[in-house]
């Protein structure tokens, strides 16, 4: 998927950046750890949104969001 953005003729990248971030195993890692933090996220709101969404579900919700992010934190640190 990255190739794909990368060699995008309407991303605009020069060749050298575009090089750099294929060839950069950083991006790749710091691209996996954005994922990581961000797929809870999108899962709850998915859950949250659908037609048998409950507010009551909205507290336990934010606290796996918060178990989530404080293990991820702690974990990097």
């Amino acid at each position: 998927m990255m190739e794909r953005l990368v060699n995008n003729e309407e991303t605009n990248l020069s060749r050298r950046l575009g090089s750099s971030v294929l060839d950069d195993d950083m991006v790749w890692i710091y691209v996996k750890k954005h994922r990581e933090l961000v797929h809870p996220i999108v899962k709850l709101l998915f859950l949250l949104e659908s037609e048998n969404a409950k507010v009551g579900r909205v507290p336990q919700c934010f606290k796996e969001l918060n178990d989530h992010f404080t293990s991820a934190f702690q974990e990097a640190l």
